[in-house]
């Protein structure tokens, strides 16, 4: 297992500066959460630390090497993506989807072996479904099709876990199944694991360190509730939000607040709770 560090990552799209002078170091087994507003540079930071983008300037190491030099196979193995567009073309049973997680293992003329079919069937277990093997890929549910891809990931039995809203077609008990799998793989087997959430509660929940970017710049990182602050969520996100604490966890937990009009939060009549619940950070 090796660390996956970014140094100095600075990259510019359409002549658009998206990211500026980012750097960072991940340790094997970490669960890291990247948020910040749309357009933060989120997407393009997890394309550097793949290697499929590489920076104008700075550059990825993984274990001291850096990434856009390793062969794409051997990056397979050791580095796997689940993009946020899920592709839709992919007209195979489930099962045969998630064997192509083991393409970077066979080589040219290799088939897939016992081995092989033991990791494919492990992965599927572990994300829920094994009952889909012989459904056709395009006949799924987004959420159906979002596990499917996490599940060909884990079949490329990656160090390092890449995930982009991972989230966004899951229902909330899928949700906690999924984040409850990485974290037990995490600190069973060392997986590293970056995820693009927009979820601030989700990151709260599952994430040990959160790294929060904010117009292409790395503004805070560190552990949730040094980074899920009132001052640094009303700098990123405005004034909408709110910080409190999970009502069983120590972990910060973060409310949206509504606008004007007849259902605005207006203080304890309108439902936001009195002293010792929710505070805004505005003093």
């Amino acid at each position: 297992m090796a660390e996956l560090v970014a140094q100095g990552l600075t990259v510019d799209l359409g002549g658009r500066p998206v990211l500026r002078e980012v750097s960072f170091r991940l340790a094997p087994g970490e669960v890291v959460a990247l948020v910040g507003p749309n357009g933060a540079g989120k997407s393009t930071l997890l394309r550097c630390l793949s290697g499929t983008l590489r920076p104008g300037a700075g550059e990825v190491r993984l274990g001291g090497v850096p990434v856009h030099r390793l062969p794409p196979a051997y990056r397979a193995r050791r580095i796997a993506v689940v993009a946020q567009e899920l592709p839709g073309g992919f007209d195979f049973p489930v099962v045969e989807v998630v064997a192509m997680g083991r393409y970077p293992y066979l080589g040219r003329w290799r088939r897939e072996g016992p081995g092989d079919r033991a990791v494919v069937a492990a992965a599927m277990a572990a994300t829920g479904v094994a009952h889909l093997a012989e459904r056709p890929f395009t006949a799924l549910s987004g959420g159906e099709r979002q596990r499917v891809a996490i599940a060909r990931a884990l079949a490329q039995e990656p160090e390092w876990l890449l995930l982009d809203e991972p989230a966004n077609h899951l229902d909330l008990h899928h949700q906690a199944e999924l984040f409850d799998l990485l974290v037990r793989l995490s600190q069973e087997r060392g997986l590293g694991v970056v995820a693009v959430l927009h979820d601030l509660n989700l990151a709260a929940l599952y994430s040990r360190r959160i790294l929060m970017l904010h117009g292409g710049r790395l503004l805070a990182d560190g552990p949730p509730a040094a980074v899920l602050t009132p001052r640094l969520l009303r700098e990123v996100y405005g004034d909408r939000l709110a910080v409190g604490r999970h009502p069983v966890l120590d972990r910060p937990l973060v409310a949206l607040l509504p606008g004007t009009g007849p259902e605005a939060v207006t203080g304890p009549a309108g439902g936001l709770p009195a002293a010792g619940g929710i505070g805004t950070g505005r003093r």
